[in-house]
């Protein structure tokens, strides 16, 4: 069996069980027969199954465990469940088996070990092709980096929780007599070494390291006289393959995890590389399909196991604002309003949630913003968030108690730059709400600038036709503004 994404290991600490506890099957086999003639089979009361096969253990993150002296016997019956979920087909591109290299050296280490090294790092898996007798093992350890002492080590990827590291990355596979070929099935992970520990002599090029990730197209090339802008190039490209197997992560190996942070900063940079479209899409659906009844967005989409305090983290701006910020540059890049229609009053109620959210107190954790009272109330100065996430040390090292702080100058800068960035998507989106909530964001954005002491003279210019010339709010307009934007939204 395979847990899939479903309820097997997920997220940091590679908790399992995050969507439920039992497997389920829906499917539909569409099939084409030679004469033309077309017959469906769909998953019905009348399959059979049994956990008797060759798997023993199937995990995305920690591996496999196979037996390939094992046939499934399917002598069971399976039962019918009811399923309630509105479950829908993906609309992505599919997962496949992309490049494959062969290993560049081989490596035995102070300790005796076999280690293979591959031309770069990836995302994907080890196949191999040995002849063996049977009971004979290979297991296969896939990491990123050789520790100080020349071993392998994962210690780089890894959580440790109550003791249990996360991820595994193995494979452990058990030999039928003669030749034995296997790809593994249900998992895959970044490495650029694998340490084979096996008592069957083997070839150093019978193991073939394969890429897998989405099968967008690549729409550019790029390639100069000087080395390093040409290598910058090929790690940039790479990044984005080894993290897009279907959502855009933060790496294939540890968290795994569709970061909105990072694919809203990386998708101008994704949609000129390859055909990025159709990942797009689904991944905006994924980021909506989480959004709460507060109009609140996450930063990880889909919902991958976070802890508690992670959790808190939703609505962080910059990581929440890809619901704004994609669908934005999706239209800018492709032309295609699809996202701004069918999302748009999604963004008006985010909109409204980051409305609600100024003003508030943060608690004793809040930064002093020396803002007059009357200015205050604009501030964001609540809730956790990431703030200016992973400066260098020299500019600004990174504290714990960052994680449980606001930050102000951040959060109040982002909620003005997303607010008007939901109204320059309005003339293309078709909404029966957007007249009277865009009036609550055009008030709030027109007086939210009296926060700005140091240049209270601003020009704006709106998208929806509106120039502000020299505005500098009175006291009473803006306690005006703050209750008409707030009641207009609600």
């Amino acid at each position: 069996r395979s847990d899939g994404w479903y309820r097997g290991s997920n997220g940091g600490a590679g908790q399992t069980n995050t969507f439920g506890t039992q497997t389920k099957l829906l499917a539909q086999l569409e099939l084409t027969l030679a004469d033309g003639t077309t017959q469906t089979v769909c998953s019905d009361g009348s399959w059979a199954w049994s956990n008797d096969g060759p798997i023993r253990f199937a995990d995305l993150k920690d591996g496999e465990i196979v037996d390939a002296n094992r046939e499934p016997s399917y002598s069971g019956s399976v039962r019918v469940v009811e399923e309630h979920a509105p479950l829908t087909a993906s609309d992505n591109v599919p997962v496949l088996e992309r490049e494959r290299f062969a290993p560049v050296e081989r490596i035995t280490t102070p300790s005796g070990k076999t280690v293979l090294k591959y031309a770069q790092n990836l995302s994907g898996y080890v196949s191999f092709r040995v002849t063996a007798h049977k009971g004979q093992r290979v297991h296969i350890t896939m990491g990123e980096t050789l520790d100080d002492s020349g071993e392998l080590t994962l210690r780089n990827i890894q959580c440790v929780t109550k003791g249990r590291p996360s991820p595994l990355q193995e494979l452990d596979y058990t030999c039928r007599e003669g030749v034995n070929e296997y790809t593994p099935k249900f998992y895959y992970g970044g490495f650029q070494y694998a340490q084979v520990d096996t008592d069957v002599e083997f070839r150093t090029e019978d193991f073939t390291a394969v890429a897998v990730y989405s099968a967008f197209e690549e729409t550019s090339k790029f390639e100069c006289s000087n080395r390093l802008i040409s290598q910058f190039y090929h790690n940039t490209l790479w990044s984005l393959k080894s993290n897009s197997t279907d959502v855009p992560t933060d790496c294939p190996t540890r968290e795994r995890m569709g970061w909105t942070g990072d694919s809203q900063v990386f998708f101008n940079t994704a949609s000129y590389l390859t055909d990025y479209a159709a990942f797009a899409r689904k991944h905006v659906r994924d980021i909506f399909d989480r959004q709460w009844r507060s109009g609140r967005l996450p930063q990880i989409a889909p919902f991958a196991n976070e802890s508690p305090s992670i959790n808190k983290m939703n609505g962080s701006v910059g990581w929440a604002c890809a619901g704004v910020y994609i669908p934005y540059y999706f239209y800018q890049k492709y032309g295609d309003d699809r996202l701004l229609r069918a999302y748009y009053d999604n963004m008006l109620r985010y909109a409204d949630f980051m409305i609600r959210r100024a003003g508030k107190w943060g608690g004793i954790f809040a930064k002093p913003m020396h803002l007059a009272h009357k200015n205050r109330k604009y501030a964001v100065n609540c809730g956790k968030s990431y703030g200016e996430w992973a400066e260098p040390n020299d500019v600004m090292a990174f504290h714990g108690i960052d994680f449980f702080i606001p930050h102000p100058e951040e959060s109040t800068a982002y909620t003005y730059f997303t607010l008007k960035r939901v109204l320059e998507q309005s003339p293309s989106a078709k909404s029966e709400k957007k007249s009277t909530k865009n009036w609550g964001i055009i008030l709030f954005l027109l007086f939210v600038g009296g926060i700005n002491t140091a240049c209270p003279q601003l020009t704006w210019y709106l998208d929806v036709g509106w120039k502000v010339k020299d505005a500098e709010p009175s006291e009473a307009a803006l306690g005006w503004s703050r209750t008409v934007g707030v009641v207009l939204l609600i």
